[in-house]
């Protein structure tokens, strides 16, 4: 199998189904020959980097398949770092198809997923982290992602990361000239002076690791569960919550049996709202099915909205006994305000009026972890390199504990599996099952 950079290959870069303009792209040294045999204009010499060309893509037989507009870019400065084409075309999935097969049939070969990105990463162009920003960003749907996403791309956490990197390469470089010139008159390790950087460093690890907990939300969102006794209106408040009739509401018990999810935007977070079985002792079997499935969601989730029903003075001893142990956050609300008052120590709301949504919601965003910290945009998301640091971070900290029983070459072995966790992150030090799983999750075309 030819390596991935001796590949030319071809994909549609735009989604499935018709629309007005539809784009199809490749990448590879066979460029130039490929579009020789595929596409025509009327004047050759005007196919110049960066400056479209009004043409016709044609097949073996010198069929016209569509008129399109060509722009190319010539290698270094493209998206791969290669001699890539797009054609323009219009956005027929039958037009579309047969120009990707013609591309084929001239010698392109079919772009695996992410393979366009996969490129870029291996010719430069990106790096590790940057690549996976790629895939953010196409992935986003709310505000927060799209900002954490394209802040990523830019390159600001790549600097923190590069500049950790660094920091352990010069320790390193110090641990091993010890080592190497051992029998020389050098002055000791300074072991103190050592203890402060690695500490130094640890700190701004230490600041990437706590961002992932509000990156991971942005990035993957916010679950919350709505957990109370039957009747207590959970359904009638999802569907206020989704601005929808989502959910059958009844005013029989029970009604609600099985997990239900929609997810929403709320001040540009990504919030999944799960709506539950009322939590109470019963005999029917499919109905604790529900309640058994309602306690894990309350467990799984990272925000529960604890629903009380203003009409009700007392609820179930087994809604009690949960509740009370749960130790998922919990915002107390009590629904049916219009009709009954509320403690005043919880969240009044009527889902039937809509009264307490716009305090709600607040509460809900008050409650969704601070992603970026330290106010300097270098937000954490995947969970890829949140693992990878904590081995970085794992390595630091044993060697800044044991560093004065610790001779150069253990600390060096030390520093080295610090960087290894770092180099993972980048680029650097991974190794190609790690980056193949990493781009097989893009879409084909990127």
């Amino acid at each position: 199998m030819k390596s991935i950079n001796n590949r030319t290959i071809a994909a549609i870069a735009t989604p499935k189904g018709a629309g007005a303009i539809a784009v199809v792209r490749i990448s590879g040294e066979a460029r130039d020959a490929i579009l020789g045999k595929t596409f025509k204009t009327a004047k050759a010499s005007l196919i110049k980097p960066r400056r479209p060309v009004l043409g016709s893509v044609i097949d073996k037989d010198g069929t016209i398949l569509d008129n399109v507009i060509l722009t190319t870019f010539d290698a270094p400065n493209s998206y791969t770092g290669e001699n890539t084409a797009e054609f323009s075309c219009h956005g027929s999935p039958y037009i579309t198809g047969r120009i990707l097969e013609t591309l084929l049939s001239a010698g392109a070969e079919t772009a695996l997923p992410g393979e366009f990105t996969q490129k870029a990463f291996l010719n430069g162009k990106l790096d590790l982290v940057q690549a996976e920003a790629v895939s953010a960003l196409i992935a986003s749907d709310t505000e927060k992602a799209r900002h954490a996403a394209l802040q990523q791309l830019s390159g600001g956490l790549s600097a923190k990361y590069n500049e950790i990197r660094q920091k352990l390469i010069e320790l390193l470089a110090t641990a091993e000239t010890q080592i190497d010139f051992s029998e020389e008159e050098l002055p000791p390790l300074n072991k103190t002076a050592f203890k402060k950087s690695i500490d130094i460093i640890l700190t701004e690890t230490a600041k990437l690791t706590k961002s992932y907990k509000g990156g991971r939300i942005i990035s993957e969102g916010f679950r919350i569960a709505l957990i109370g006794p039957p009747n207590a209106g959970k359904s009638s408040i999802f569907n206020a919550l989704c601005n929808s009739e989502r959910v059958i509401v009844d005013e029989h018990p029970g009604t609600t049996r099985d997990l239900i999810e929609e997810t929403i935007s709320i001040d540009g977070y990504r919030i999944t709202i799960i709506d539950t079985a009322g939590i109470r002792e019963t005999d029917n079997r499919i109905e604790s099915i529900g309640i058994d499935r309602a306690k894990a969601a309350a467990s799984e989730s990272d925000l529960i909205l604890n629903i009380i029903d203003a009409t009700q003075t007392s609820t179930s001893a087994a809604y009690y006994s949960f509740i009370s142990n749960c130790t998922t956050p919990s915002i107390n609300v009590c629904n049916k305000c219009d009709i009954a008052d509320s403690p005043a120590t919880v969240l009044p709301i009527s889902a039937h009026t809509g009264k307490g949504f716009d305090a709600l919601k607040k509460a809900i965003v008050a409650a969704i972890p601070e992603a970026d910290s330290d106010g300097e945009h270098a937000i954490m998301t995947s969970a890829r390199q949140n693992e990878a640091l904590r081995k970085t971070e794992t390595a630091l900290k044993e060697l800044s504990d044991k560093i004065e029983q610790c001779g150069e070459e253990v600390i060096a072995q030390y520093l080295r599996e610090a960087l290894a966790g770092i180099g993972e992150i980048t680029g650097h030090t991974t190794d190609d099952d790690i980056l193949n799983h990493i781009f097989s999750n893009f879409c084909i075309g990127k």
